[in-house]
Formats: structure tokens, sequence, C-alpha cells
């Protein structure tokens, strides 16, 4: 079988939405992780490549020049076979957590240039730019591949052998490193590929035909109904009896505004239920500070706390200290990884033992350091 070698194949591979091969990239990483090396590689090179007879280059039995590895591809795995050997080499990787995923695809979707790239089965030249900025890179770390072969030995030529032939196949199809992270096929929407490899099923849409489209009838729209003019009242004080002041009636239409706004986003507008996250916002507008700890039930440390988290990180600062949901596990472990030594991890929070230092994530997935105060906690 023969393989382009740009790792591209089809019309429009060199127009300015294709990007440089991955295949190459991914093959570089992957030996750097694996601890292969560059000759190691060009030994596999030559003999998945099928070289003259007259190769001298030292081959384990059962894989020598002109063999062909049987590969098979499933979410988080490689599996190479010899032909002749039936000696069998494992490649795992880490797969993504679906609430990584799911942010990565919704910011995919938000951009028209990628989402028609990669519903076309090509990737465009921002794509990793953007897996990258969710923390979904597709290229490997050296903590999330690992690999094992029958023979026993580390860094083996079989396992070169399995990263060259693995290669080659991303040439062909380099969508295939976001199944081996465990990206089903059908999320992509991409199906013009004469071939899907094993493990991407097709997305099966029949929709409309053009006749049928066109030959129903038009309906006419709905009417719109009157309605009947507003006459806006300006709004001197409020009823005496409210208790209330001008200031701190503009405070609380300043919180239902944020409501409204949050709710429109599907958001969630205070994680507390309550008026926790602006409470400081609140005093700030005029609400007297005993009637906000009255609402709200914060003490005078809490109201602290969050007045020097929106100072430095805004709302979104404040938010992250009273969000607490269960993180996806994958999110979870890069926390660990970054913070180092012993750590503890609860709901959304990995707290370093030795240091106290915490890393707290947000629903979009960002990543919040915070430290302990002697006097605050």
């Amino acid at each position: 079988m023969s393989r382009d070698p740009a790792g591209l194949a089809g019309p429009g591979d060199h127009d300015h939405e294709s990007t440089p091969a991955w295949h190459g990239q991914w093959l570089q990483t992957a030996a750097e992780c694996l601890g292969i090396s560059p000759r190691a590689l060009s030994v596999a090179r030559t003999r998945v490549g099928d070289p003259a007879p007259d190769d001298t280059a030292e081959h384990a039995p059962g894989d020598g020049p002109g063999d062909r590895l049987r590969l098979s591809f499933e979410p988080g795995r490689v599996e190479a076979i010899g032909p002749s050997s039936d000696r069998r080499t494992v490649m795992t990787i880490r797969q993504w957590g679906p609430a990584r995923w799911a942010r990565t695809r919704a910011a995919l979707a938000d951009d028209p240039v990628l989402e028609r790239a990669l519903t076309s089965g090509r990737i465009h030249a921002r794509l990793r730019q953007t897996l990258m900025r969710m923390n979904a890179d597709p290229m490997p770390g050296r903590s999330e591949l690992s690999a094992e072969c029958d023979c026993g030995r580390d860094g083996c030529s079989h396992v070169a052998s399995l990263l060259v032939a693995a290669a080659d196949e991303i040439a062909s199809d380099p969508l295939l490193l976001l199944m081996l992270r465990g990206v089903d096929r059908g999320e992509l929407g991409g199906t013009q590929l004469d071939e899907v490899p094993p493990g991407w099923p097709r997305a099966h849409d029949p929709g409309v035909s053009a006749e049928s489209a066109w030959a129903r009838t038009r309906a006419p729209l709905a009417p719109v109904a009157a309605r009947p003019p507003i006459e806006r009242a300006q709004v001197t004080s409020p009823p005496a009896d409210s208790g209330l002041s001008r200031a701190a009636l503009g405070a609380l239409a300043d919180l239902a505004a944020h409501r409204a706004a949050a709710l429109l986003t599907a958001a969630t507008p205070e994680a507390d239920g309550g008026m926790g996250v602006l409470a400081e916002r609140l005093i700030e507008r005029g609400l007297a500070p005993a009637t906000v700890a009255n609402r709200s039930g914060l003490s005078p440390d809490e109201m602290e706390i969050r007045r020097r988290a929106r100072a430095l990180a805004g709302e979104a600062g404040v938010a992250v200290l009273l969000d607490r949901f269960d993180a996806d596990p994958d999110d979870l472990a890069d926390g660990a990884t970054a913070l180092g030594g012993r750590v503890r991890s609860r709901a959304n929070v990995v707290t370093s033992g030795p240091t106290g230092r915490q890393l707290r994530i947000d629903r979009l997935g960002r990543w919040w350091l915070l430290r302990s105060d002697p006097d605050l906690g």
C-alpha cells in the first residue's frame, strides 16, 4: 500500500487550511517518551518499508525485511503482531476524560473553519493550537505513553516498528490521534473517507433529498400580536416600608440583572445559592454590610476572603472558591502532577500536603492556584 509522504492525502491538501503532517511530530514525540533512539527508528523504517533483499540490518527472528505488522487501533491502545512470529507488542496512551473532551468539542464547534475541516476528515493549521489551549494536546506526554512487548526488553526494536507502522497509518488519517485519546469519530461528523479504521463508527444521517425539500408547501409566517405601548416610570425612592435606600435598591437590581444574564448563558449565577458571590459588590453599590451578612449568612472573615478573591481575579475568582463539583478524574490527575509530591484530591480541588497550596478547576477547565492564609485560612 502506497503512502503519501506528506502525510495528507486527497484534494486541497496544500491549501491554507492544511497543517504540516501530524504523523512525523507524533513519531518523534512518542519515540522520545518511550526511549527509542533515532537509529532504532531508522532501522524500523527500513524494515517496515520493504527494503531491498540484500539489507544487512539486524532483525529479530520472524520480523525480517519484507514482513508487515498486523496493526489494530482501539481507543487508548495500539497492538502490533508480527506476521510470522506472532510476537505481540502493545502501546497504551492515556485517554481524555469526558469533561475535557466536552469542553474541547464545544470550543471546536465555535470555530466554523475548524468545524468544516473536521467534518471533511482533515486537520486545519489551527487545530492543534486550539486543542492545546483546551489542555487536550493530541501529542502524548512522557507520563501518558507506555509500551510492552512479549520479548521482555525495554525500548526494543519491536516497539520501534510499532511506532513507525502506526505513524504510517496516522499519515493516512491524522484524526486517528483523536481516536487514540478516546474520541468517537461519529462526534466529529467526518464520513467522507473510503475506509474507516477499526474503532471509527460512521455517522449516519440520511438527510432530506433536494426534490423533497423543494416540493414542500411554503407556509405563511405566524402573525405577530400587537403589544400595547409600555410607559417607563422614573424610580425616585423605594417605598418607605421596604427598608431599602435608593443605593440599596440599585444593588439588588444589579444582583437581579446578574442572575438573569447567568440564566441566559446557562451559567450558575451564585454557586452557594445566595448572595455570597456578589457580597462585596453589593456593599460597594451601597447595601449595608450588616444587611448583606444577614441575608447571605457570611461571617466577616468569609466576606474578606471574597473581597480579596474579587480584587485578584474578579467574580470568576470568587466563584471558584464556592463552586464545588465532582471534577473529571482525568483533570484531577493533571492537577496532582502539576503540584507534585504528596497530594489529596476532593471534588474539584487538589491540595499539596507539604506546602498547603491548592489547585482548583472551574467548570470551564481553568485551573486556579490558591495559597493558605495564616489568618483567613
